[in-house]
């Protein structure tokens, strides 16, 4: 008598990849302590405040009109001994393996090169966070993380290129993919899965094909799956210091890309809403002048190109972020489309 066994199906292994200069970031900030000095410019007093919102309440209290030219405020950081910064990150590091359970933990920390600092934006990419304090102890944390758990040094792109591009390799091989991260740019990708330990209650969640755009509790607009990386690419990331439409100079903000794409049912019709968007804002040939100051001619495909580089992480080690190449995936062919519109 034939008896039908059970089938069985093996559990996939898990890699787990985290964007380390997230929890470097956040580990060094954490065990420091950083305040204000004020001079009042005139009478040369001084005082201490935690922050600029402090100062600023402090002056309201006593009446006092905030006139920026009248202070010179100095930052203060301070190393709080009283911290012991590798306990920090060996608590959240334990809280990977045990949430978790990857048979690989890969960390992966930036180094030199991002070949976006050269992009011919007409402001240099993240030039805005180039006075940003940087914590005290972040060299230290990264030499940890280099020296105890060998974390990967990436040169010549950003940490999110190589956390993609790495996670599709382990997908190829079977693996389930988590991506440990609070940086939005890792949402456009599917297959992969997200964890961001900073939320209040972080959970694993897997990125879909398409996906999809919603409101949040406070009208900001968020988004999972390709979807999000077209929304990107209409708005851009201001954090990143990068607008697709400040060339034109036509306001166009997060709302409106959310109407034009939350509709959307393929990949395909998402990517010509965002095509036919670059058309009418850069219909015809014309020339701007870079971060740099270097003058370019340049048609809407040069553009979304550019801009397309700007917004989508590489999902190859070699993948060059041509648009034209990423639009034939999506059975668009750029060559059919005219450089410039004619009336």
């Amino acid at each position: 008598m034939n008896q039908t066994r059970p089938k069985v199906t093996l559990k996939k292994k898990r890699v787990v990849i985290v964007d380390s200069d997230i929890l470097v970031y956040r580990v060094a900030a954490a065990c420091e302590k950083r305040t204000i000095e004020v001079t009042h410019k005139k009478s040369k007093r001084k005082k201490i405040f935690d922050n600029r919102t402090e100062f600023k309440a402090f002056l309201e209290a006593k009446k006092f009109t905030y006139v920026e030219t009248d202070y010179k405020i100095k930052d203060i950081q301070t190393v709080n001994e009283d911290i012991p910064w590798k306990q920090v990150f060996e608590r959240q590091i334990a809280s990977f393996k045990e949430i978790l359970w990857g048979e690989e933990l890969i960390f992966l920390i930036s180094g030199d090169n991002n070949f976006r600092d050269v992009l011919p934006l007409p402001k240099a990419y993240k030039g805005n966070r180039q006075e940003a304090l940087k914590p005290l102890l972040r060299q230290e944390c990264k030499e940890y993380l280099k020296g105890k758990y060998r974390a990967t040094v990436t040169h010549g792109e950003e940490v999110d290129d190589a956390v993609i591009w790495l996670g599709y390799e382990y997908l190829a091989k079977g693996y389930e993919v988590i991506i440990v991260t609070s940086d939005k740019d890792s949402n456009a990708y599917s297959g992969l899965s997200l964890y961001d330990y900073t939320k209040k209650k972080p959970e694993i969640v897997p990125i879909p094909q398409l996906g999809s755009l919603w409101l949040d509790d406070k009208g900001k607009v968020r988004g999972l799956g390709f979807l999000f990386y077209c929304l990107q690419m209409l708005i851009g990331d201001l954090t990143d210091n990068f607008k697709p439409s400040e060339l034109n100079g036509e306001k166009f903000g997060e709302k409106s890309a959310y109407d034009l794409l939350k509709d959307c049912q393929s990949e395909q019709e998402a990517l010509q809403v965002v095509i036919s968007k670059y058309m009418s804002w850069y219909p015809k040939r014309f020339t701007y002048k870079d971060w740099t100051g270097k003058t370019h001619s340049a048609t809407w495909k040069d553009i979304i190109d550019l801009y397309h580089k700007c917004t989508r992480m590489r999902e190859t080690r070699d993948d060059k972020l041509n648009f034209a190449d990423f639009a034939k995936q999506y059975g668009i062919d750029l060559d059919n489309y005219v450089d410039e519109v004619t009336e």
